[in-house]
């Protein structure tokens, strides 16, 4: 939200070259949806490792990264972009979010009560 509001005043404070303020504009939306799309990856981290489930983290891990390497791929495909590389990469922390969001409504724990079998 504070780059937002204030991203020409943060770029102008971390360097004067224009032509790098050029190239930032072009990044700047990046700069604000990255947060958006991967804050539950970050969340679940913690979640996970709290409840001791390495394996489901390294299950999420495995299917974010086939949604990246098939990203790159076709970002290859269509011209190699950096825009491109970033996308995938959002992808990415987006992918691993969703799958650990998934794992954990299909698992035992549901609204905070333990299934009596599990």
């Amino acid at each position: 939200m504070v780059y937002l509001i204030f991203a020409n005043d943060i770029i102008q404070l971390m360097t004067n070259i224009e032509e790098l303020h050029q190239s930032l504009s072009s990044y700047y939306w990046i700069i604000i949806f990255m947060p958006l799309g991967s804050f539950m990856c970050f969340i679940f981290d913690g979640v996970f490792i709290g409840l001791g489930w390495v394996s489901s983290m390294r299950n999420s891990m495995f299917i974010a990264t086939i949604v990246f390497v098939c990203a790159v791929s076709l970002n290859h495909l269509l011209g190699g972009e950096n825009l491109g590389l970033w996308l995938a990469f959002w992808l990415f922390l987006f992918a691993r979010g969703a799958s650990q969001l998934t794992m954990l409504q299909n698992s035992q724990y549901v609204m905070g009560k333990v299934n009596s079998q599990g």
